[in-house]
């Protein structure tokens, strides 16, 4: 079975880790959460969304400030 294409950025939402899309190159970054329902279907299932968009998606890196342990 091919793994999902998005399954490191969807195991980062269940984990509680911030998700970030990107909408253009020159573009600025918004948690995916905050953003609309197609965003995130578009994760979910990546054929739902035409791919003629450049939406590039990252998982926000934890920096030491940030930690709480």
């Amino acid at each position: 079975m091919t793994p999902h294409p998005n399954a490191d950025l969807l195991r980062a939402l269940a984990d509680g880790k911030q998700v970030l899309v990107k909408f253009s190159d020159n573009g600025d970054e918004y948690p995916v959460l905050h953003c609309s329902e197609k965003v995130i279907l578009s994760l979910i299932d990546p054929e739902s969304t035409p791919q003629d968009h450049y939406w590039k998606f990252r998982i926000e890196q934890q920096t030491k400030e940030d930690s709480h342990d």
